[in-house]
Formats: structure tokens, C-alpha cells, sequence
């Protein structure tokens, strides 16, 4: 007897991305998962270049849902899956483009198992996916998880609540992420970011975050904490909502299976651009985290200590910097 395979909801969240959304909505329909199990909903954040007209124009399999104002990605996101009724929900970005087996691999993943069960996986069976690579199943039960303001509640169930995936930057050979790391003061950082793909990140791996970019949840999951918190507009909402599937239990995991370009800008230094507007956003939306994560046990001296550790390690290296760069500067050349 076969088993059904699960329906999906690929949401995107569009905010004046004429440039970029075609070739997004170009790898979701050409995905090789059954298309009558899989639906896309856009949500347009009043964009002024034409998006979500062209969208209806050249999609018209999209459902498109127009918001007269941009309420925050995280919002929009809510809204997107309000929309839907699917077992799974896949969020993208709009300038994002996933590889056709991207779907196929992440429902796999979901499906198998936990490893002491010993029961089949119909669904990859049914997708003929590759089996899932050897992980730390046997043993997270037993192993601590990093996350900041207390401790995570053991993990019953060893199911995964959340997964992230292998992301390329626009070149396709250079990583963006593997996987997010959260730091004690809330700073975060993307695994492998900047390295070459040598296969050294090929172990599905439990991780702090998944990033918001291009990740996979599951409906129950969502629906049991409430999707994304409202009060981020923009950074974080995939850090705190992934804190919280911890917390309850699920585990939230990399597949380095299911493959992810984003198309996003970064400067020829390695470095992503640090405008002004990155910098209110996101710092304003960290310090919004750690005091939601911190505020129930009011332990704000932890965070006061990791942020003070940081910025002297910040100072240190910044001072290091400028006396090499005077002690360069005044020796003179040969």
C-alpha cells in the first residue's frame, strides 16, 4: 500500500522584487514533486514596481494576496500561510531559487523516522530520494543544545519541527549557509559562510536556526506556536520562532540535500554591505529578542555580560587592525 505523500505551501513575501521574482517562481513550479500536491502563495507588501500584476500576468496558478501597506516580513509570512491548508509550509524568498529536487529532499527528510523506531520511510521511498545520511539521531536525546535565556526542554520525540538547507550565494559555488549559530548576546552567524563547497558540511546536523531565506516546517508545528512574531518587521523571526520549536521539543535541522541559491548582494570585501538600514533593523530586532528570551526569568545580566564580552572583542580586533595598518603605513618600503 502506498502512502499518500503530504501537500506543501511554498510561501514568498514580495516587497518591490520585479527583478528577481521570476526566476523564484520559475523553480517552484518546476520542482519534481507532484504539482497537485503543491500550492505557491504570494504575498505582495505594496510594491510600487509592478510585481504583483506581473506575477498575476505570467503565474496565474499563484494565489497572490495584494497588502495596501508592508507590515514585516514576519506578518506577511502569518498571512501567506493563513492562505493555505497544507501539511507542510516552505518559505522562499524572492530572490531565492531552489534546485527541482529541493522539495523532494526536504519531505524526505520529514518523513523519515526517528532511527530507534526502526520503521520504514514511505515517503522517500515513494519520491526515490536518496537515503538519509547518518546523524546524531541515536544520541540528541542525550546531548545539550545550545540556545540563550535557559535551557532547551529535552527532546521526546527526536521529530524535526523545522529544516534548513544547503545555500549557495548567487555564484552557486560559494556557501551563504549551513546553518545558523546564535551567539549568547544574540548576534548570529551563518555556518561555512564565504567558504568554498568542498563536502565539508554534508551531515545533517541540528542547528540553531534555520535561515529564514529558504526553509521548510511543518503545519502542526507552526500552527501549535503561532507562526512568526508579529513584532518583527524584518531580522529575526526565523531565530526566535526556531528558539521556540526547540523548546518545545522538535529538533530543528540542516539537510545538506536540498539545495538553495540566494541572490543577494555582497561586497567584493566578503563581506555583506553594513548600510544603516541593516544595522536599525537588525541590531532593533535583536535587542527585541534577547529581551523576549531573557524577560520570564529576568536574567538580563546574562545578556549584559555576552554583550559587554562582544564589544571588547570588537574593540580588540578593531584596535589590532588600526596599529598594524599605522605600523605598516610608517615603515617605509624598500
Amino acid at each position: 500500500m502506498t502512502t499518500p505523500l503530504p501537500t506543501v505551501t511554498f510561501v514568498a513575501v514580495t516587497a518591490n522584487s520585479l527583478r528577481s521574482i521570476a526566476a523564484t517562481l520559475e523553480t517552484l513550479v518546476r520542482q519534481d514533486y507532484p504539482a497537485d500536491l503543491v500550492e505557491i502563495v504570494v504575498v505582495d507588501n505594496a510594491s510600487t514596481d509592478g510585481t504583483p500584476d506581473w506575477i498575476q500576468a505570467h503565474y496565474p496558478q499563484v494565489k497572490l494576496i495584494r497588502s495596501d501597506s508592508n507590515p514585516g516580513f514576519a506578518t506577511a509570512n502569518n498571512i501567506g500561510a493563513q492562505h493555505s491548508q497544507s501539511d507542510y509550509l516552505a518559505l522562499v524568498n524572492p530572490d531565492v531559487t531552489l534546485a527541482n529536487d529541493w522539495l523532494s529532499q526536504m519531505v524526505g527528510m520529514f518523513a523519515t523516522p526517528d532511527a530507534a523506531s526502526g520503521r520504514p520511510d514511505p515517503y522517500t521511498t515513494a519520491l526515490g530520494v536518496g537515503a538519509r545520511p547518518a546523524s546524531t539521531a541515536e544520541t540528541i536525546k542525550d546531548q545539550p543544545l545550545n540556545t540563550v535565556g535557559g535551557e532547551v526542554i529535552a527532546q521526546q520525540t527526536l521529530q524535526i519541527g523545522v529544516a534548513g538547507c544547503k545555500i549557495f550565494f548567487g555564484d552557486g559555488i560559494t556557501l551563504n549557509t549551513t546553518g545558523g549559530i546564535l551567539r549568547p548576546n544574540g548576534i548570529t552567524k551563518h555556518r561555512g559562510a564565504f567558504q568554498l563547497d568542498t563536502g565539508q558540511y554534508e551531515t545533517m546536523d541540528d542547528i540553531d536556526y534555520a535561515n529564514g531565506a529558504a526553509m521548510f516546517i511543518r503545519r502542526d508545528v507552526w500552527t501549535q506556536l503561532g507562526g512568526f512574531d508579529p513584532h518583527y518587521f524584518l531580522y529575526f523571526e526565523e531565530v526566535d520562532f526556531c528558539q521556540q520549536v526547540r523548546r518545545s521539543g522538535y529538533r530543528v535541522m540542516y539537510n545538506p540535500r536540498a539545495i538553495a541559491c540566494h541572490h543577494e548582494k555582497f561586497s567584493t570585501s566578503g563581506r555583506y554591505g553594513m548600510s544603516l538600514r541593516f544595522l536599525y533593523w537588525y541590531h532593533g530586532s535583536r535587542y527585541r529578542f534577547m529581551w523576549k528570551t531573557y524577560a520570564p526569568t529576568r536574567s538580563y545580566w546574562r545578556f549584559a555580560i555576552a554583550e559587554l564580552a562582544y564589544i571588547v572583542t570588537l574593540l580588540t580586533g578593531w584596535q589590532a587592525n588600526s596599529t598594524m595598518a599605522t605600523s605598516t603605513e610608517a615603515t617605509p618600503l624598500p
